[in-house]
């Protein structure tokens, strides 16, 4: 499950490439909350041309991105203090995780645990 997927950086320039080879069998899932990124803005309308399925995670159904994506979920980045809070997007992603792993039984698993080992030995984790 995990192997085939990667975490892009919208303002990343080598986003612009992996996605040029993005087809209708891939999946895009955009995380946006404000303030909007505009390349992210560009690169789901792209997506959206070339016909890839998106989900997107944000806090509203009226941005381009919930205009652009097959699935919407909805979070909230209110919060009493200054800041946003991130803690319900966390949730739903961790909830998405969660059911990949279900999904994909022992493989997922075979998977996560390959990359914990990894992670180790190239100094990600302690």
């Amino acid at each position: 499950v995990y192997a085939k997927s990667m975490v892009l950086n919208g303002e990343s320039t080598e986003t612009i490439d992996m996605i040029r080879g993005m087809t209708d069998e891939d999946l895009l899932i955009t995380i946006s909350i404000p303030r909007y990124s505009h390349r992210m803005i560009l690169l789901s309308d792209y997506a959206k041309e070339k016909k890839i399925p998106q989900i997107t995670i944000t806090n509203t159904n009226n941005n381009v991105f919930a205009k652009n994506a097959d699935v919407v979920l909805l979070t909230t980045v209110d919060s009493l203090s200054f800041s946003n809070s991130h803690l319900a997007t966390i949730f739903i992603i961790d909830f998405i995780i969660h059911l990949m792993t279900i999904r994909g039984g022992g493989e997922t698993l075979k998977t996560l645990e390959e990359l914990d080992v990894l992670s180790e030995r190239f100094g990600f984790v302690d």
